[in-house]
Protein backbone atom coordinates (compact mmCIF):
# COMPACT_ATOMS: atom_id res chain seq x y z
CA UNK A 1 0.00 0.00 0.00
CA UNK A 2 1.27 3.29 -0.85
CA UNK A 3 1.50 5.18 2.26
CA UNK A 4 1.14 2.14 4.55
CA UNK A 5 4.44 0.36 3.79
CA UNK A 6 5.91 -0.75 6.87
CA UNK A 7 2.48 -2.78 7.86
CA UNK A 8 1.45 -6.09 6.60
CA UNK A 9 -2.09 -4.59 6.94
CA UNK A 10 -4.31 -7.67 7.14
CA UNK A 11 -1.80 -9.28 9.32
CA UNK A 12 -1.49 -6.18 11.36
CA UNK A 13 -5.30 -5.37 11.84
CA UNK A 14 -8.55 -7.56 12.09
CA UNK A 15 -8.57 -11.75 11.49
CA UNK A 16 -6.00 -11.34 8.66
CA UNK A 17 -9.00 -10.60 5.43
CA UNK A 18 -9.22 -6.78 6.57
CA UNK A 19 -8.66 -3.97 3.59
CA UNK A 20 -7.57 -0.74 4.13
CA UNK A 21 -10.16 1.97 2.01
CA UNK A 22 -9.20 5.48 2.39
CA UNK A 23 -11.51 7.96 0.96
CA UNK A 24 -11.09 12.27 0.69
CA UNK A 25 -14.63 13.14 0.52
CA UNK A 26 -13.69 16.85 -1.63
CA UNK A 27 -17.49 17.95 -2.05
CA UNK A 28 -19.41 18.92 0.99
CA UNK A 29 -21.89 21.41 -0.74
CA UNK A 30 -24.02 19.26 -3.61
CA UNK A 31 -26.45 16.32 -2.29
CA UNK A 32 -25.45 12.74 -2.09
CA UNK A 33 -26.78 9.54 -3.66
CA UNK A 34 -28.02 8.16 -0.75
CA UNK A 35 -29.44 10.71 1.82
CA UNK A 36 -30.00 13.51 -0.39
CA UNK A 37 -28.41 15.83 1.43
CA UNK A 38 -24.95 17.42 1.09
CA UNK A 39 -22.23 16.03 3.31
CA UNK A 40 -21.98 18.78 5.44
CA UNK A 41 -25.78 18.39 6.04
CA UNK A 42 -24.94 14.87 7.27
CA UNK A 43 -23.86 12.78 10.75
CA UNK A 44 -20.45 11.74 10.83
CA UNK A 45 -22.15 8.35 10.53
CA UNK A 46 -24.10 9.23 6.90
CA UNK A 47 -21.20 10.57 5.56
CA UNK A 48 -18.91 7.38 5.75
CA UNK A 49 -22.17 5.46 4.45
CA UNK A 50 -22.74 7.74 1.46
CA UNK A 51 -19.27 7.74 0.79
CA UNK A 52 -19.14 4.03 0.74
CA UNK A 53 -22.13 4.22 -1.48
CA UNK A 54 -20.44 6.48 -3.90
CA UNK A 55 -17.59 4.97 -3.90
CA UNK A 56 -20.15 0.90 -4.60
CA UNK A 57 -22.02 2.65 -7.44
CA UNK A 58 -18.66 3.98 -9.19
CA UNK A 59 -16.72 0.76 -8.49
CA UNK A 60 -19.45 -1.88 -9.04
CA UNK A 61 -20.26 -0.15 -12.68
CA UNK A 62 -18.87 -3.38 -14.45
CA UNK A 63 -21.13 -6.09 -13.22
CA UNK A 64 -18.34 -7.35 -10.34
CA UNK A 65 -19.15 -6.03 -7.31
CA UNK A 66 -15.40 -4.33 -6.17
CA UNK A 67 -17.39 -3.63 -2.81
CA UNK A 68 -19.83 -6.14 -1.14
CA UNK A 69 -22.70 -5.48 1.27
CA UNK A 70 -22.87 -3.20 4.13
CA UNK A 71 -22.42 -5.77 6.24
CA UNK A 72 -18.61 -6.20 5.23
CA UNK A 73 -17.39 -3.15 6.61
CA UNK A 74 -15.38 -3.85 10.06
CA UNK A 75 -15.23 -0.44 11.03
CA UNK A 76 -14.44 3.42 9.84
CA UNK A 77 -12.94 6.54 11.03
CA UNK A 78 -13.52 10.39 10.03
CA UNK A 79 -10.35 12.84 10.81
CA UNK A 80 -11.17 14.32 13.98
CA UNK A 81 -10.38 17.66 12.59
CA UNK A 82 -13.86 16.93 10.61
CA UNK A 83 -15.97 18.64 13.63
CA UNK A 84 -19.68 19.97 14.08
CA UNK A 85 -21.10 17.54 10.52
CA UNK A 86 -24.66 17.41 10.72
CA UNK A 87 -24.99 20.95 12.67
CA UNK A 88 -25.25 24.24 12.52
CA UNK A 89 -21.16 24.62 11.97
CA UNK A 90 -19.44 21.95 10.17
CA UNK A 91 -15.50 22.53 10.16
CA UNK A 92 -12.33 21.06 8.54
CA UNK A 93 -9.93 22.73 11.05
CA UNK A 94 -6.97 21.31 8.84
CA UNK A 95 -6.50 22.85 5.33
CA UNK A 96 -6.60 20.25 2.78
CA UNK A 97 -3.18 19.84 1.18
CA UNK A 98 -3.13 21.63 -2.60
CA UNK A 99 0.31 22.59 -4.47
CA UNK A 100 0.50 25.81 -5.83
CA UNK A 101 0.59 25.76 -9.96
CA UNK A 102 3.77 24.76 -11.10
CA UNK A 103 4.90 22.56 -8.17
CA UNK A 104 5.25 19.21 -8.08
Amino acid sequence: MQFWDVREFPADYGDGTAVFLSVCVSEWNTPGILYGKAARECTREEVVHEARAQCKDALNDTGKAVLNVDADLHSWCIDPAVTGLGGHTPRNREQLLVHPTGTL
